[in-house]
């Protein structure tokens, strides 16, 4: 750190487990983060989502996913800090002489999704536009919106794209995610016209091509994305009662 201090961070969207570290961060580095993240970093406090996923009111289903997912994380000690600088479509920062782009590509997986672009070493830090062999989860959609987005970082030509959840990818991690995605669009879709419910059109999908993949129950969120694209009239679920549904879809299938 004395040698390769940091001067700069990016919070590439608003999602608590991408914006709760910074309060590791030293004290007078900018921050960077779309408008629309910050403010859903703001919103998302640790004492507000350490309640939610200590309650004991969403059921026996979601209690289990809790406890197996996010029962080592301490989150209502988290000293909230949101980030200081936000921008709008595109900013460059001069990061130690190294010319650094932030790129606005959401809404996809939330609202306010961002890239890292380093140009001169062909590296994209994707943030949660990218889930390398690992289901992604698409909170805002739409579906299109995602496919494009992947369609602009493919054409930065990437050497390396460092993900919000996998491991290190490239240009094939790219078209996979994109398979994946477009695949769920298809299939609920074809559900959607038959007049199948979304909860039942999730347990209906054959999800055998994505087998080793991890997080399978995103898709109980991720078709009422692609339904809710659809159809506008169909609301938008809180939060919480999204991971209730990811917890009941884990359980049938479990």
């Amino acid at each position: 750190m004395s040698q390769n201090p940091v001067t700069v961070a990016v919070n590439t969207h608003g999602d608590p487990d991408h914006c709760f570290g910074n309060e590791l961060l030293p004290e007078d580095i900018a921050i960077w983060a779309t408008s629309t993240a910050r403010d859903a970093c703001a919103a998302s406090t640790p004492a507000a989502v350490s309640a939610t996923f200590a309650s004991s009111e969403l059921g026996e289903e979601f209690a289990h996913f809790a406890r197996t997912r996010f029962g080592t994380f301490e989150m209502a000690a988290v000293t909230h800090r949101i980030p200081s600088h936000t921008f709008d479509g595109e900013a460059t920062l001069d990061v130690g002489g190294r010319e650094v782009r932030l790129l606005e590509l959401g809404p996809a997986h939330t609202a306010g999704d961002a890239v890292v672009h380093v140009p001169d070493s062909d590296v994209v830090f994707a943030g949660d536009l990218v889930f390398a062999n690992d289901t992604p989860l698409m909170w805002a959609g739409p579906v299109e919106s995602w496919l494009s987005a992947l369609d602009r970082i493919l054409a930065l030509r990437p050497r390396l794209i460092v993900p919000g959840h996998g491991p290190v990818t490239d240009e094939d991690g790219i078209r996979d995610l994109a398979h994946y995605l477009q695949y769920i669009a298809d299939e609920a879709t074809a559900r959607f016209e038959r007049g199948m419910d979304v909860d039942d059109a999730a347990d209906d999908i054959d999800l055998s091509p994505f087998d080793d993949w991890s997080e399978r129950e995103r898709i109980a969120v991720n078709v009422h994305t692609v339904y809710r694209g659809l159809d506008p009239s169909i609301p938008a679920r809180p939060v919480p009662e999204q991971f209730v549904r990811m917890a009941k879809w884990a359980a049938r299938h479990r």
